[in-house]
């Protein structure tokens, strides 16, 4: 989805969170397989969200994503994991929420729900569709992406398939010369 480009931007708001994606051994039952984290971002100005999928939840796989995805100067709102702690070191202004004690931050008022209800959603869609790894997960996280960003929804489908048909035409644009009829 490197389309989607820049969210944030100085003074607005983007929650960070993140979350694993698990594949269950058998019959979405027993134990876990393979977990794959990924770290989720939320402008709340456009209400639009970026998955970025990490291998760990260190300080440097996040701020790879997040630097990649939100402009500097954004207000970056995040639970108290500690390697969201030197997010102002990039150029972020960091907001907290303490989620032991509370939702939404009483003194300032942010809370991380949009994206919280991202991975609710998310989480949902994946194990309605059934058991995914390795590159399916990542198809699973960018249809999810895809979908939230143009508003596609499984209820309209004629007009779900005209807008991925014209973002596809958008995409892979003939040339003038490729466009001409052969006579």
């Amino acid at each position: 989805m490197s389309a989607v480009g820049w969210i944030g931007g100085k003074g607005i708001e983007v929650q960070v969170d993140e979350t694993m994606v698990a594949k269950w051994k058998k019959n979405n039952k027993g134990r876990l397989g393979r977990q794959y984290w990924v770290v989720g971002m939320n402008d709340t100005s456009i209400r639009k969200a970026v998955f970025e999928h990490v291998n760990n939840r260190s300080w440097p796989a996040f701020k790879t994503a997040i630097t990649k995805w939100v402009a500097k100067e954004s207000v970056v709102v995040t639970d108290e994991w500690k390697a969201y702690s030197r997010l102002p070191e990039e150029g972020y202004k960091r907001l907290l929420v303490n989620h032991s004690k509370y939702f939404v931050n009483p003194q300032t008022g942010v809370h991380t729900n949009a994206i919280e209800a991202y991975w609710s959603r998310l989480k949902r869609k994946m194990s309605e569709t059934g058991p995914a790894s390795g590159r399916a997960v990542w198809a699973h996280l960018d249809e999810a992406q895809y979908r939230l960003w143009y508003g596609l929804k499984c209820d309209n489908l004629s007009q779900a398939w005209d807008t991925f048909l014209s973002h596809v035409a958008n995409v892979y644009a003939l040339k003038p010369e490729e466009n001409a009829q052969v006579v």
